[in-house]
């Protein structure tokens, strides 16, 4: 078993977090250690968790979004999942933690905002 490497800890407003590398993923953990989000970085697209492959599922039985509303941002799993399988899609990520954002695009590959991804921040 490949031992964890703990690359970053943070605390933020909303969150405390850390980010683990275990081989080649990156793994967000929350302040009380639960598990929130997995990287691949050898496939980013790929949803390492198992219960986002079995939520994902039901895109097999609705047409094909043209449009995606992400609440919650998280390390970006679904994200670069969404992007893979509908890069035409137009996709708007809102979170109410924008220092978590920028932790999350510079330690957890977090793509930037393009002509099909846009952030949206609120503070409440």
């Amino acid at each position: 078993m490949t031992p964890y490497t703990n690359i970053f800890k943070a605390k933020t407003t909303h969150a405390a977090i850390t980010i683990r590398q275990n081989g080649s993923l990156l793994e967000l953990y929350s302040g009380d250690g639960a598990l929130q989000s997995a990287i691949n970085l050898d496939a980013p697209h790929k949803l390492e968790l198992k219960n986002l492959s079995c939520l994902m599922g039901i895109l097999l039985f609705i047409p094909e979004p043209k449009e995606i509303l992400l609440l919650g941002v998280g390390g970006g799993s679904l994200i670069h999942f969404f992007r893979q399988h509908y890069p035409n899609c137009l996709i708007t990520a809102v979170d109410i933690d924008a220092d978590l954002l920028e932790i999350m695009h510079q330690h957890m590959l977090l793509p930037e905002a393009d002509d099909h991804l846009s952030y949206i921040t609120r503070s409440i």
